[in-house]
C-alpha cells in the first residue's frame, strides 16, 4: 500500500508541476500582450496554457502525454 501511495503522490506532484509552469506562462503572456478584446486574448492565453502543458507532461514523462504525442505526433510524421 505504501509504495501504491508514494507512486501516485509522485504522479500528482508532477501533474500540478506542470500545471503551474503553464499557468505560469499564460499569465505571463496575458500581462505582457495587449490583444484588443477579451475573446484574441482568451484564446491566445488558453492555448499558451495548453502547448507549455503539454510540453511540461511530455518533459516529465507523464505516460499520457508520450500517448498522446505517439497517437497523434506520428501521423502527422508519416504524412509529411
Amino acid at each position: 500500500m505504501r509504495f501504491g501511495l508514494n507512486l501516485a503522490l509522485g504522479y500528482t506532484v508532477r501533474l500540478w508541476s506542470a500545471a503551474l509552469v503553464a499557468a505560469a506562462a499564460a499569465w505571463g503572456v496575458k500581462l505582457a500582450a495587449a490583444w484588443p478584446g477579451p475573446i484574441v486574448t482568451g484564446a491566445v492565453v488558453i492555448g499558451v496554457y495548453g502547448v507549455v502543458y503539454f510540453a511540461a507532461m511530455f518533459a516529465l514523462r507523464v505516460p499520457e502525454a508520450s500517448a498522446v504525442w505517439r497517437r497523434f505526433g506520428g501521423r502527422a510524421a508519416r504524412r509529411l
